[in-house]
């Protein structure tokens, strides 16, 4: 049920038809194409980044140029980004963290890289997300945490000192996601009987 639940992302675009979401890691420049259309569901031409490394020619280099133009990523410090290295999980937190307005919080707690993983376990972002024996997210674990960050409810998060780590805690039964609030599209539950959108296929490996 829940590997069908992730043709949501299709269904909005995030993932193109028939997209193969495997346990491989995930590349800096696809997660940041996944990351951009997440932010406002739209696909972008390719364009100059501020990157040396990112050209124009890079097939992702607009949803690069976009991430960078709205704050959310800024590289590796001498210019360049990188990106065909891959994504590590704690960067992919940071980007959909910003994205969701929480980075704030996560600066709180502790900043890059434990106070991003921590809040994204705190919003039940990392629910089903996999990442590889060297920290690096999967193709799969992007699609469950973009999933998670879309349809997770939240709201303004206390915060608690015990045992000596920082913790935030999230009121429960609000109704705000990012795909109500932010992108204004709501999921509703029934059948189907006539539709003239065509059909998305998620392959699962």
């Amino acid at each position: 049920a829940e590997k069908e639940e992730l043709s949501l992302l299709g269904a909005l675009g995030i993932i193109s038809e028939n997209y193969v979401a495997s346990s491989d890691a995930i590349e800096r420049d696809e997660f940041s194409c996944l990351a951009s259309k997440f932010v406002d569901l739209k696909e972008k031409a390719q364009a100059n980044t501020v990157f040396t490394d990112v050209s124009a020619s890079n097939e992702y280099s607009g949803y690069i140029a976009h991430l960078a133009n709205v704050g959310y990523i800024n590289g590796v410090g001498d210019g360049s980004y990188l990106p065909d290295n891959p994504m590590v999980m704690a960067g992919a937190a940071k980007i959909i963290i910003k994205a969701l307005g929480y980075d704030s919080f996560a600066d709180y707690m502790g900043g890059y890289s434990g106070g991003y993983i921590g809040l994204a376990e705190d919003l039940g972002l990392l629910k089903n997300v996999t990442w590889d024996n060297d920290g690096n997210i999967t193709k799969i674990g992007a699609c469950y945490l973009l999933y998670n960050a879309l349809t997770s409810t939240m709201s303004a998060p206390q915060y608690i000192y015990e045992n000596g780590k920082l913790s935030a805690v999230f009121g429960k039964g609000e109704k705000r996601t990012y795909l109500s609030d932010v992108l204004g599209v709501n999921v509703y539950n029934g059948v189907i009987t006539e539709t003239n959108i065509k059909n998305y296929m998620v392959t699962f490996t």
